[in-house]
């Protein structure tokens, strides 16, 4: 970029004594250009900085053909505001002078005729201003630019902490360096674990060649210190994305674009970002594994637990049937035992299988009269409500049809009647209501027994809880819940330690 000093004067002898004076003077340092009229020097300036070139300097005379020299100015001030002028005037030109100072910018106004030594003077002092300013502005330019970077770091910080795989933080990592180089053509590479992403890669000429070399060299610096890809032809400058002494992947600049060492380190911050947040994704990962190991860990002990003691009796009594000494009346209970422990662990069973289906069981609804679901309810559990002593009382102030799924229903109640059973000791009373309630049928169990304090209210519907319970895994209550739940209902559950609990089912009035 050459440097110019435009002098632009109608009369041909001012124009070569300025012309002589400053090519002697400043030769070296910049290049002089001559113009007779403002529409001349107007043109000449458009035309040095469409090839690229600067002009630093105007100097005018005031009285020219057609334009003016402080009109001139003005026009060059518009246009260019950061080329510096200078305003040649005689005695009576102050009043131009003013205008131009006012309306053009106007930095120095010499009256003729001139000393060559303080024209000279004025010059360089102006051409450094000049210099200062631009350079002023290309640092304000740099500042203004690293703040947006600054600040689209920090952004896409904020995004990288929010993304949840690796696809998604490749995918930011290269709109970010993209960004910062002003050019698509980045390429960013990483892996975690088996997942191997790419972002830039597909618009890139170099992708077809290298692709395969450089995913087989990042799975060599997975397991080993090496970083090193510069033998791979094509990709240029190559940052590292890392976190620790973990190693993940590159972020490539095109060899063919010129980057500057501040926008380097910002590349280096931008991997530094991209690595912490694949080792945020491996924590999160290694934390749900084992968050998921111990859940597995903690339903099969339950499962172990559970199992063990109707095994151990079966075991028990099956050796004992065999006895030839027993007599029949022994033998036929031990055999009755057998069978109800078995029964027991097909319950178990049918709880898991309830509990493990991945998706609503469809539903085979029929309909049924609230009396009759309740008289089943007591056929179901009359032998044990005999054999604990337990009154089984109904209030049934709504005694119309549900229209449910009777065998998915008879297991919730059978769950509810069964927790409420053992929650009494001997003796106690089991209550069945049922009532419409807005528009809705509210089938209630209430038992007189120990009651759950409140701090364990809130557990009794998580898989696998039990409280105060001598069998089963804890899912009865899980699988209750779901069930209602399909049917379109509610569960609430209501308890007072020492007095009771109460577990009222809503129902809409007509159930799909």
């Amino acid at each position: 970029m050459t440097s110019y000093i435009l002098c632009v004067d109608d009369e041909t002898a001012v124009l070569s004594q300025l012309s002589a004076l400053l090519s002697r003077r400043l030769a070296e340092t910049c290049r002089i250009e001559c113009a007779q009229s403002a529409d001349e020097a107007l043109a000449l300036i458009a035309e040095l900085h469409a090839a690229g070139d600067r002009v630093e300097l105007v100097i005018c005379d005031q009285v020219m053909p057609g334009m003016k020299g402080d009109r001139f100015l003005e026009a060059v001030h518009q246009r260019w505001p950061e080329i510096m002028k200078i305003l040649l005037t005689g005695e009576a030109g102050l009043e131009s002078a003013i205008y131009a100072i006012n309306h053009a910018g106007l930095n120095r106004y010499i009256e003729k005729p001139w000393q060559s030594e303080d024209l000279i003077l004025e010059v360089e002092k102006l051409r450094t201003q000049y210099r200062l300013r631009a350079d002023m502005a290309l640092y304000n330019e740099r500042l203004e630019r690293k703040s947006r970077d600054l600040h689209g770091l920090h952004r896409i910080g904020i995004d990288l902490a929010f993304a949840e795989d690796v696809g998604r933080v490749v995918a930011l990592v290269g709109e970010a360096a993209a960004e910062l180089l002003g050019s698509d053509e980045v390429i960013v590479l990483a892996q975690l674990g088996t997942d191997t992403r790419w972002a830039g890669a597909p618009h890139s000429p170099v992708f077809p060649g290298v692709k395969q070399a450089l995913e087989a060299r990042l799975a060599e610096c997975r397991t080993t210190p090496a970083e090193d890809v510069s033998d791979v032809p094509g990709l240029g400058r190559a940052v590292a994305i890392r976190h620790g002494e973990t190693f993940y992947g590159w972020i490539f600049v095109p060899e063919a674009l010129s980057v500057a060492p501040d926008t380097v380190d910002l590349f280096k911050i931008l991997a530094m970002q991209a690595g912490a947040s694949f080792h945020r994704i491996e924590l999160l990962a290694a934390r749900v594994e084992s968050e998921r190991l111990s859940a597995i860990g903690k339903m099969i002990s339950s499962i172990v637990h559970d199992f063990r003691n109707p095994m151990t009796l079966i075991k028990g009594y099956g050796s004992m049937v065999g006895d030839p000494s027993l007599t029949d009346e022994r033998r036929g209970q031990y055999a009755n035992l057998i069978v109800e422990e078995a029964d027991r662990m097909s319950a178990m069973i049918e709880e898991l299988l309830d509990y493990s289906r991945g998706r609503r069981t469809p539903l085979k609804p029929a309909r049924i009269a609230v009396p009759d679901l309740v008289n089943h309810l007591r056929r179901w559990i009359a032998g044990e409500l005999q054999e604990r002593g337990i009154t089984l009382e109904t209030r049934l102030d709504y005694d119309g049809p549900l229209v449910i799924d009777i065998d998915r229903m008879k297991r919730a109640l059978l769950n509810i009647a069964n927790n409420a059973m053992e929650s009494m000791d001997k003796g106690g009373t089991l209550t069945v209501e049922s009532r419409t309630v807005d528009g809705r049928v509210e089938l209630a169990l209430a038992d007189t027994g120990r009651g759950i304090p409140p701090d364990v209210v809130a557990k009794v519907f998580e898989p696998f809880f039990s409280h105060g319970k001598r069998t089963g895994l804890g899912l009865g209550m899980t699988i209750t819940r779901r069930i209602v739940e399909e049917h379109g209902g509610e569960v609430h559950l209501q308890s007072v330690v020492g007095k009771g609990t109460r577990l009222t089912l809503y129902f809409p009035a007509t159930v799909a």
